[in-house]
């Protein structure tokens, strides 16, 4: 009966299954199934689903070995499944929002990075790095938050500020952490991020890859890592700014600050959701291409903003550690006892090839960035990067224009439309700044009342 459960497609009858058949078996009268007429709001059909999946369940159970768990499976239980499935998804998209002007939501973060740091270190935040653009850490850090939110990818938007200022005041971030040069060889730039904000550490890299590079020829290339960070944002927000500047660039980022995977059957939290980014300029002063990609199912940025929002994932995102698939985000946040994992990219089919990404993200970038082996994850600033830059000319901008057009031209399936990598984000991010964030009610709930309380 378990393996049944457990068998998100059709399952084959067995000789008692076809004999109920032959005899005119009929679905049990007692069990509803109404949810399925669509009637109900959006989260009433989602509970009827919910109990009519337990309900089905029960019923196989109860079943199991006569024939009718297998008839049950196939009839109801799928259907069921596929139906949650598509509910889940669909509350997901049109969870509750509230509007919030950019500036707005500017301030209200700003406040609170700096609230944090007063009870953290009993003074107003004193800026310890040079940053080209911006006025000290916080105001970076800031703006990456509302860039992420703006571009709706609220994985990476204000909702981290509630992980970030417990993280200040808990002392795993070092708001006075200096981002340090620490080695240079030929070809090859080292840093080290000082336990500060990620942000921060791969900005102050960046800056200092592209300072080294405006004097090189072009097709010039260099490796830049950066190690002893925290969390750092999307990829993109640094790659964007490189292809700006006529860089082609990729990156890859080891989570290792928070392990939320297990290489591809562990059961054991081993690994960070790893993303990696690419980046083709088109031209200086151009936006380019960007793609930003965790190698996991859904970014963890997603599962929380599920979890705040108090709504389930679909299937194929989480499992239990034991391997059992499971719809609830709160168990990824759990204390005491192994949390629930996320899900490599490739799902029931090819989740090992996501796994190899996400594994080899490790690697690669530990190996390259100089982080010892044995430091256990969960530990705060140890989050790593690898970057590498190309210096792109005009050759190689044409031939990006060229393919990019080639791509966006493809003819669309009937009802599609076919997008180039993060051009959306930026679009969606423009509107946002003249209109309004639109972000999750239950989020934005949340981080006024954080406000309240670091700002008294």
């Amino acid at each position: 009966m378990t393996s049944i459960l457990n068998n998100y497609g059709s399952v084959q009858y067995s000789s008692p299954a076809l004999r109920l058949m032959q005899t005119g078996w009929t679905f049990p009268k007692d069990v509803d199934l109404s949810v399925i007429e669509g009637t109900g709001s959006l989260n009433e059909r989602l509970e009827q689903a919910n109990s009519a999946i337990a309900a089905i369940e029960q019923r196989i159970t109860t079943s199991a070995g006569t024939g009718e768990d297998e008839l049950l499976h196939n009839i109801a239980w799928l259907p069921l499944i596929q139906l949650r499935q598509q509910l889940a998804a669909q509350a997901f998209k049109e969870m509750p929002r509230t509007k919030v002007e950019y500036d707005e939501a500017t301030q209200v973060i700003n406040d609170i990075l700096r609230a944090a740091i007063r009870k953290k270190t009993g003074s107003e935040h004193n800026p310890v790095n040079r940053i080209e653009g911006f006025a000290d850490e916080v105001a970076l850090v800031t703006a990456c938050l509302l860039d992420a939110e703006g571009q709706e990818h609220a994985t990476h938007g204000v909702s981290r500020i509630l992980t970030y200022a417990q993280a200040i005041l808990d002392g795993k971030i070092k708001t006075d952490g200096v981002v340090t040069l620490e080695h240079e060889t030929p070809g090859k730039l080292s840093f080290n991020g000082g336990g500060t904000f990620g942000q921060v550490a791969v900005q102050m890299a960046l800056q200092g890859a592209l300072n080294n590079m405006d004097t090189l020829p072009d097709d010039s290339a260099l490796m830049v890592t950066m190690k002893n960070a925290s969390h750092a944002g999307r990829l993109e927000w640094i790659l964007r700014q490189a292809t700006r500047k006529g860089y082609h660039s990729f990156a890859l980022f080891n989570v290792d600050g928070k392990g939320r995977t297990a290489p591809f059957g562990g059961a054991e939290s081993r690994l960070g959701t790893n993303p990696i980014a690419m980046g083709v300029s088109t031209g200086i002063d151009q936006d380019g291409i960007v793609g930003d990609s965790a190698t996991t199912a859904w970014a963890e940025g997603a599962v929380r903003i599920a979890y705040l929002n108090n709504l389930t994932v679909p299937l194929d995102v989480l499992t239990t550690p034991d391997g059992e698939p499971t719809i609830h985000p709160a168990g990824v946040y759990k204390e005491g006892g192994p949390p629930d994992l996320l899900l490599p990219i490739g799902g029931d089919v090819a989740a090992y090839k996501g796994s190899v990404f996400g594994q080899m993200v490790k690697l690669l970038v530990d190996a390259t960035s100089g982080r010892k082996a044995g430091n256990p994850v969960g530990t705060p600033g140890h989050n790593n990067l690898l970057l590498v830059l190309n210096k792109g000319d005009q050759s190689s901008f044409t031939t990006v224009a060229d393919n990019a057009a080639y791509l966006r031209n493809c003819p669309p399936k009937p009802g599609h439309t076919v997008h180039l990598p993060g051009v959306g984000g930026l679009e969606r991010l423009g509107l946002a700044r003249q209109n309004g964030l639109k972000i999750a009610t239950g989020t934005w709930e949340k981080v006024l009342e954080l406000h309240r309380k670091v700002c008294a």
